[in-house]
C-alpha cells in the first residue's frame, strides 16, 4: 500500500507547498513565511518591458560553450533532489520540444523515464533579463549553488482520463540574466499517477501557463511571468525498467506498520508501505529513521520516498523508535550527521528492517 498524496487544487497553494517542502530539506534556514505569500508581484508586462534585443546577442554564453541542447543534465544533475548521472540515462528530445511565448523560449532539452518518474531538462531564455531578485531564492549546500525557477504546469498522460495540474520546482543554474538551465520531475508515486500502472511507453502533452521566481528575501514581492499563450511541449516518453530492483520485505514493527516492499533504482529508494493486523503487539506510536550501508541518515521525502545521491545503497536499515516529544525529535535531528549516530539510534529503536539489495 503506497501512500498518496492528493494534487493541490488551487496553484497557488500547491506552489506554496512544494517550495516549503524542497526548500526546507535543503536549507532549513530559508525564510518559510515568505513563500507562503500569495504570488503576486511584477508582471510579464513590466519584466519584459526591455525586449528587442536577439537572444543571441543577449547570451553570449550560448555561443561560447559547447551546445547546450541535449547536454543539459551534464549541467544540472547534481543539483537535483534525485540527483545522479542522469546524462547517462537520459534521451534527447527532438520534437515539439520548443515553444515561445512573451518573449521567452523553453526548450525541453533530455529526457529519462524510469518506474519511479519523469525526469526532464529544460533551458528557459529570456529576450529581456531575468528580474534582479532571481538569485535571493538560492540555497547553498557545500560547494553547490542551487537556484529555482517554478512553472505552473497542466499535464495530460494519454493514459490518464484527466489531466493532472502541478507546480513544478525546477532546479538549476542561471547562465547568464538572460538563460536558466534546469531540470525538473514528475513524480509517478505521488497524486493521481500513484493510483495508475505506468505503461512502457506513452505520450505526455505538457502546458506551461506561468513561471513563479520567488525571493526568500521579506522585502521583495514574487515574480510572475506569463506569455501571450501558454508554453506547449508534445513528447514521447519510454520507461525503463531495466535499472529497477524490487525487493520483496513483509517485516512489520510491533505497532504493525512496517514495509511491504521497496523498490530502487539508480536515483531513488521507494518504500511500500503496509500494515499487518497479525504482526500487532503493541499501540505505540513509533517513528522511523533510514540508514545507509554505511551507517549514514538518508533524508526521505514524505515518508516513503529516498534520494541515493552519493550514498552506499547495497543495503539499507529502517530504524523504529517510539515517538519522541518535539524537544527530543529535535534533539535526535541534530545527531543524524554524527559519525556514532547509527549506535544512537539503534540504542532508542524498539524494531528494525534490514534491506539488502545484492542477495
Amino acid at each position: 500500500m503506497q501512500i498518496t498524496f492528493n494534487n493541490i487544487g488551487v496553484p497557488e497553494e500547491e506552489l506554496n507547498a512544494v517550495v516549503e517542502k524542497n526548500m526546507d530539506q535543503i536549507h532549513r534556514q530559508c525564510h518559510r513565511k515568505r513563500v507562503r505569500k500569495i504570488l503576486t508581484g511584477c508582471s510579464a508586462a513590466v519584466i519584459l518591458a526591455a525586449a528587442g534585443i536577439g537572444l543571441c546577442a543577449m547570451n553570449p554564453v550560448l555561443a561560447e560553450q559547447i551546445p547546450l541542447i541535449g547536454h543539459l543534465f551534464e549541467r544540472v544533475e547534481d543539483k537535483q533532489i534525485y540527483s545522479g548521472n542522469l546524462s547517462k540515462d537520459a534521451e534527447p528530445v527532438h520534437e515539439g520540444n520548443v515553444s515561445e511565448s512573451g518573449g521567452i523560449k523553453m526548450t525541453l532539452s533530455e529526457i529519462y523515464c524510469n518506474t519511479e518518474a519523469l525526469n526532464i531538462s529544460v533551458l528557459i531564455e529570456s529576450e529581456a533579463p531575468f528580474p534582479e531578485m532571481k538569485h535571493d531564492g538560492d540555497q547553498t549546500t557545500g560547494d553547490k549553488t542551487i537556484s529555482y525557477q517554478y512553472l505552473e504546469t497542466e499535464q495530460n498522460f494519454d493514459f490518464m482520463p484527466e489531466s493532472q495540474q502541478e507546480v513544478i520546482q525546477v532546479n538549476g543554474e542561471y547562465l547568464d540574466d538572460h538563460t536558466f538551465a534546469g531540470a525538473f520531475r514528475i513524480d509517478f508515486n505521488l497524486g493521481d499517477l500513484s493510483q495508475v500502472e505506468i505503461p512502457d511507453t506513452f505520450h505526455l502533452d505538457l502546458s506551461v501557463s506561468m513561471l513563479h521566481i520567488l525571493s526568500n528575501s521579506p522585502e521583495k514581492e514574487p515574480c510572475n511571468l506569463s506569455g501571450d499563450t501558454p508554453w506547449e511541449f508534445s513528447v514521447d516518453v519510454s520507461k525503463d525498467s531495466s535499472q529497477t530492483v524490487t525487493k520483496e520485505v513483509n517485516q512489520y514493527a510491533p505497532n504493525g506498520m512496517g514495509i511491504g516492499t521497496v523498490t530502487k533504482t539508480p536515483y531513488e529508494i521507494t518504500l511500500n508501505g503496509g500494515y499487518s493486523e497479525e504482526k500487532k503487539t503493541s499501540d505505540e506510536p513509533l517513528q522511523m529513521v533510514i540508514l545507509d550501508a554505511d551507517g549514514k541518515y538518508m533524508p526521505d521525502k514524505g515518508g516513503f520516498m529516498v534520494p541515493i545521491n552519493d550514498h552506499n545503497v547495497s543495503k539499507i536499515t529502517v530504524y523504529y523508535y517510539p515517538v519522541a516529544s518535539e524537544e527530543e525529535f529535535m534533539a535526535i535531528q541534530e545527531r543524524y550527521r554524527d559519525d556514532d549516530f547509527e549506535e544512537f539510534i539503534k540504542d532508542k529503536s524498539t524494531f528494525q528492517i534490514q534491506i539488502d539489495f545484492e542477495e
